[in-house]
């Protein structure tokens, strides 16, 4: 037999049940090799899981059993003795950063999602999770991304947030790492304002490192524009002034 799970989670977010499907496509270990084939045919998947009492089991995989059957096997047996082993659950609650680390080094594009019960209630995808990051990062939207380099000191994002709103701009997406360079964070901003390039001015004279600005909306980066000092290429972890302002002390 074969089952589908219904519903599906349509909204985005930082969890695994906000990105996973949950029309998930199933056989059971009683199914032939045959019939799970023929499924993943119809269905155009790469691979099925195997589930037996609603647990996740196994997974047998297109390219498997085309290569079983190339060399002359039959798939007229169960399935449960040609399956893989599962790639480890991610549960529902779980962050998408968990769920992407784990899917690394991993063979297949996708891992299964599991409630408390271990019971299976979805799958999330390498491409959804994809997606979702690329919306983090504000792909597709038409505004300013800065990259500043910071130094390791109380109240930089405090500074940062004030001066975009004293140039009546919106944060829309932030995002912080840890430099190579010891004690310096890299900052990158997506901010909707009307002048980016008095933002960018004011944040250089602020004293950070604008290492890029670019304006999405005309696809030009702003230094291009007022004698914007830092190469493009210059790496997040080399504080430079850039755009006539102070360096950092």
């Amino acid at each position: 037999g074969q089952g589908k799970r219904p519903g599906g989670c349509e909204c985005s977010g930082v969890f695994v049940r906000d990105v996973c499907t949950m029309d998930v496509r199933t056989v059971l270990t009683t199914a032939s090799a045959r019939e799970a084939l023929l499924l993943a045919s119809a269905a155009g998947l790469r691979a099925v899981p195997v589930v037996a009492d609603g647990m996740m089991v196994g997974v047998v995989t297109t390219e498997d059993l085309y290569r079983r059957a190339l060399a002359g096997e039959s798939l007229d047996v169960p399935v449960a003795t040609v399956m893989e082993p599962p790639p480890e659950p991610v549960h529902l609650a779980s962050l998408i950063e968990e769920a992407a680390a784990r899917m690394l080094g991993q063979p297949h594009n996708f891992l299964p999602v599991v409630d408390r019960d271990g019971t299976l209630r979805g799958i999330v995808t390498r491409d959804a999770l994809f997606r979702e990051f690329c919306r983090m990062f504000g792909v597709g939207e038409t505004n300013t991304r800065f990259t500043l380099s910071l130094r390791d000191r109380p109240g930089q994002l405090a500074r940062i947030t004030e001066i975009v709103r004293a140039h009546g701009g919106d944060i829309t997406q932030i995002i912080a790492q840890r430099s190579r360079r010891p004690g310096y964070h890299t900052l990158v901003l997506r901010v909707s304002v009307a002048s980016p390039g008095a933002l960018a001015h004011a944040f250089a004279q602020a004293g950070f490192a604008v290492v890029d600005a670019f304006n999405f909306e005309n696809g030009r980066r702003i230094g291009s524009l007022i004698g914007f000092l830092a190469e493009p290429g210059d790496p997040p972890d080399e504080p430079t002034a850039g755009l006539g302002g102070s360096p950092q002390d």
